[in-house]
């Protein structure tokens, strides 16, 4: 046996792994002895992105507002049946609906004056202020249910009534700072339903704790609000119906009350002939009903009574002691993960780091003998392509 040869079934005599090199190569696995240097590189790397997040994000206090519906049937039971299961679930989901609407954002920005805040613009988390300021920025910025009109109102039931005289399928424009204000405010409020119940919860966040109990008490309120001009709305319409048909009631009486009274000396059979005693005393009974319709319908309506109520108010200042450790937690893990992939990245798109990873030898010999591969000290050194040391002449 030769020098050459004793050397190269030698595994000590292997090239040894370069100091710029990630992995130990041939023997060691993906991922395994990093060095102790890149180690605090990832470390550094993860405490400045985790501090970087935690200064940068505000600390949220949470607001939660509970509102009652009212079904038609009366108190959910749990022995209901299906149609009174499906109904509840269907008033339900309205309600969560036109909670989450824009225009109820809409109403509660205008009540609270929140577009003359700039900084509550930064309320809203970054991924969701990116798409309304885009459309700000290109004047898509419109409504279908709101005209400018409305910014100079104060109450919020003047605002119902504003919108609801507009409720015509138009477009107007509104202003780019209240409609991403109205953004900002949808983006803040979540709500949720418990189940088996009627009860919703309306909870908004906010770095105020004081705006956090405002928006969910107001969306409550103008919640609530919205379903009574509804309401009210309909009750009117129906009362127009009926002082509609309680006119032309009365005028065919009138109508009736002057036509001639039939002789029975002229016709042969007095029973083919109207009797206008009978029609009118027909008319009036039909009156009287249009007339007890109308004074009853705002009571058939519930008006008295609104499909919803506040069952728990927000708290004045709400306390949230785990906003800042819950901060401080995600902001640690989420430094680590980009540290982590930021390191493999550069591990990966480096061409020394490459070569280490993905050893071009055993890449090689994988492909040109796939099956019952021999060992390393079993192969020729011109399998194996390991560059042996020159030997010293002497």
């Amino acid at each position: 046996m030769t020098n050459s040869s004793r050397q190269c079934r030698n595994p000590r005599n292997l090239p040894r792994k370069r100091s710029g090199q990630l992995l130990r190569w041939p023997n060691a696995k993906w991922g395994s002895r990093i060095k102790g240097r890149r180690l605090i590189v990832i470390a550094a790397l993860a405490t400045g992105f985790s501090l970087t997040l935690f200064l940068t994000t505000p600390t949220r206090y949470s607001a939660t507002t509970t509102l009652q519906l009212d079904p038609k049937h009366g108190t959910l039971s749990n022995d209901a049946s299906y149609d009174v299961i499906e109904a509840d679930d269907a008033l339900a989901a309205k309600a969560l609906s036109d909670i989450r609407s824009h225009e109820l954002a809409l109403a509660v920005v205008v009540h609270l004056k929140l577009q003359e805040r700039p900084e509550f613009l930064d309320e809203a988390p970054l991924w969701q202020r990116i798409p309304s300021t885009l459309m700000s920025l290109r004047g898509q910025e419109t409504s279908q249910r709101d005209s400018p009109q409305i910014q100079q109102k104060n109450s919020r039931f003047d605002f119902m009534d504003e919108a609801r005289e507009n409720d015509d399928g138009k477009t107007f424009a509104i202003d780019p700072k209240l409609s991403r204000s109205a953004a900002t405010v949808a983006a803040l409020i979540k709500t949720r339903r418990l189940r088996n119940t009627l009860l919703i919860t309306i909870t908004a966040k906010a770095s105020d704790p004081e705006l956090a109990a405002r928006i969910a008490d107001t969306a409550a309120d103008v919640y609530i609000s919205r379903k009574l001009a509804r309401k009210k709305r309909l009750a009117q319409e129906r009362m127009r119906a009926a002082e509609d048909r309680i006119a032309e009631l009365r005028a065919q009486i009138g109508a009736a009350k002057a036509s001639p009274q039939p002789q029975a000396t002229v016709l042969a059979n007095p029973i083919d002939a109207p009797d206008p005693t009978l029609k009118i005393n027909a008319l009036t009974q039909q009156l009287n009903e249009e007339m007890e319709t109308g004074r009853q319908a705002d009571t058939s309506f519930g008006l008295h009574l609104p499909d919803a109520r506040i069952v728990e108010q927000a708290a004045d200042r709400p306390v949230s002691r785990t906003s800042q450790m819950r901060a401080a937690i995600g902001s640690l893990v989420t430094g680590l993960l980009c540290a982590i992939v930021f390191a493999l990245v550069i591990a990966l798109l480096s061409p020394r780091k490459r070569k280490s990873i993905w050893p071009p030898a055993y890449i090689d010999l994988a492909l040109t003998q796939p099956r019952n591969l021999p060992m390393s000290h079993q192969m020729p050194p011109t399998a194996r392509r390991v560059r042996t040391r020159p030997q010293r002449s002497t």
